[in-house]
């Protein structure tokens, strides 16, 4: 599953209402976890926002289903008050596009897109796309944390050229 792909999806509660749509991803960025889910409700003009735990998903398909009714669930608020509450660089679209390099590489690329399994201990990956492609556009790869010796607004690989063409070379036959 990837970031990108669950953004927009409906939010539907255990009686199988809709209750919102997928907003953003709530993470950990020093850690790479998910933390949360952030949905949005309501209309243009009154859009509302909370946030669900990733033990409250039952499950995913072309939509996300949650275990608990729509009562049961937060209570909806405008996003500027969850912004107060939550720290710097909390929701992914936060942590998208932030410069990647490496010693050898100052400006490798940007990040565009977190691949994870919310079975698993909810520890991402991110998909690292380079600044420079040929005809075939601008190729990625993955990287966890452990690939990385500092992770902040401009973050360092650790990877040298041959492990990152070693990555390009199988995320080639990878669909994010």
């Amino acid at each position: 599953m990837n970031a990108k792909k669950i953004k927009g999806m409906k939010v539907l509660d255990n009686n199988g209402i809709q209750i919102g749509k997928v907003s953003d991803l709530g993470i950990e960025c020093e850690q790479f976890k998910i933390r949360n889910i952030l949905i949005s409700t309501g209309g243009i003009f009154s859009k509302k926002y909370f946030t669900v735990n990733i033990e409250e998903i039952d499950k995913i398909d072309s939509n996300m289903y949650l275990k608990s009714s729509k009562e049961e669930q937060n209570i909806a608020v405008p996003l500027e008050e969850l912004k107060v509450s939550s720290p710097e660089g909390y929701f992914f679209k936060n942590f998208q596009n932030r410069i990647v390099k490496t010693n050898e590489e100052p400006l490798l690329g940007l990040i565009k897109d977190i691949v994870f399994n919310l079975k698993d201990d909810l520890a991402f990956d991110v998909v690292i796309e380079k600044l420079h492609g040929g005809p075939l556009g601008k190729p990625s790869f993955t990287a966890s944390l452990e690939d990385f010796s500092n992770v902040d607004i401009l973050m360092t690989l650790k990877l040298d050229k041959n492990e990152i063409k070693k990555r390009l070379k199988l995320s080639k036959h990878k669909m994010f």
